[in-house]
């Protein structure tokens, strides 16, 4: 009877050990990804963003992505002139990084009015494109291409930007560009203006330098 008894209580524990193994499975992610912070004064200067950049976490699972991404506020809840930046870990967010010498950014902006009440279209735009490109969403091809993607928070306008690494592959950069669209209006946002993408060595010689693509 005894023998029995403990034959029963080690099932047990083996049911409690699976149970708990199941329940901290972890799901990796296609890259892993870091999460960074900066600030912009009055006058943006390169050395300023560099010093105000901060890496602020890491992650590899998507267990890790959803505790770090709960704790950014929405895009209408943060204070102008901050500055989010998620990107392939190992890439910083500035075009002086080996990985984004060669590339460039496509960029759409939202027009911020908190006194108009309808924030919706920039907290939806960038939630379903950081899930893109977290969840690997993009055509193979375009997922590797992209180094990450930045929301900057300013007094009239919110900017998304997404980093890509070879500007002067056009098709590829117009294939990103279109996905891009889509994913930012996933949620039935709607994106009257174009989406533009600039090339990182155009920007770094002229600020207002023409785009390259336009979709």
């Amino acid at each position: 009877m005894e023998e029995e008894q403990i034959q029963q209580e080690d099932k047990k524990d083996e049911t409690v050990h699976e149970d708990i193994e199941s329940t901290s499975e972890v799901h990796p992610l296609q890259f892993s990804w870091s999460l960074w912070y900066s600030s912009s004064g009055k006058r943006l200067t390169f050395q300023s963003y560099e010093q105000s950049l901060k890496r602020v976490a890491t992650f590899r699972t998507v267990e890790e992505f959803w505790g770090v991404f709960n704790h950014i506020p929405q895009p209408s809840q943060i204070a102008p002139k901050a500055d989010f930046h998620i990107f392939k870990d190992g890439i910083e967010p500035k075009w002086e990084d080996p990985m984004n010498e060669s590339g460039g950014v496509w960029q759409v902006s939202f027009r911020r009015d908190p006194s108009a009440g309808n924030e919706a279209p920039i907290n939806d735009a960038w939630f379903h494109t950081v899930l893109a490109i977290v969840g690997d969403n993009f055509e193979p091809a375009e997922s590797d291409d992209i180094r990450g993607i930045a929301l900057a928070v300013r007094n009239k306008e919110y900017r998304l930007a997404l980093w890509t690494g070879t500007a002067e592959d056009k098709e590829l950069q117009e294939a990103i560009g279109r996905s891009f669209r889509k994913f930012a209006t996933y949620s039935g946002t709607t994106i009257k203006e174009s989406i533009s993408f600039t090339s990182n060595k155009d920007a770094l010689v002229d600020a207002d330098a023409k785009p390259l693509y336009v979709v």
